[in-house]
């Protein structure tokens, strides 16, 4: 039997989350993944500038379940096909609080003014983690757009 729970991270479909310039403005709920063994987000951003594009970061804790405030790292995986993007690929051995390499939606990072861009993505690897979460942010160049990120675990 597989188990299956989805949440709203970030925003929800009716109400989505003006996005900043900065991943710390933009931290979604956290999600305990204890007993899941998949992870996958789909994602709706509308940017407001032609050009601009959203970055996400999924981070992962293996503190007790029972933390008041674990400590993050960036979800360190590589999609095994040559034409999909390194997700968190890790640029040396060490891993730390500060590292990891975003995906950018769209994946070319460019983006046509209020034209809503919605993908799925589902990381190709064994889910780990006591504690799951996603932070986003806008690369722009002008006003900021909005975004929806709803994260299902699978067990």
């Amino acid at each position: 039997m597989h188990t299956q729970i989805s949440q709203d991270v970030i925003g929800s479909p009716s109400s989505p989350v003006t996005l900043t310039a900065a991943f710390a403005d933009n931290i979604g709920d956290t999600m305990l993944a204890l007993y899941f063994r998949r992870v996958s987000l789909d994602v709706q951003y509308t940017p407001a500038v032609t050009g601009s594009y959203l970055q996400l970061i999924l981070e992962y804790s293996n503190d007790d379940k029972m933390s008041a405030s674990p400590t993050f790292y960036p979800f360190a995986t590589v999609v095994p096909a040559t034409t999909q993007v390194d997700v968190y690929a890790q640029g040396g051995t060490q891993m730390s609080t500060a590292s990891g390499t975003p995906i950018d939606i769209p994946t070319a990072a460019t983006s046509t003014a209020a034209q809503v861009v919605t993908t799925h993505i589902a990381p190709d690897t064994e889910l780990l983690a006591t504690w799951i979460r996603v932070r986003a942010k806008e690369i722009t160049t002008g006003a900021f757009g909005t975004a929806f990120v709803r994260m299902t675990l699978q067990g």
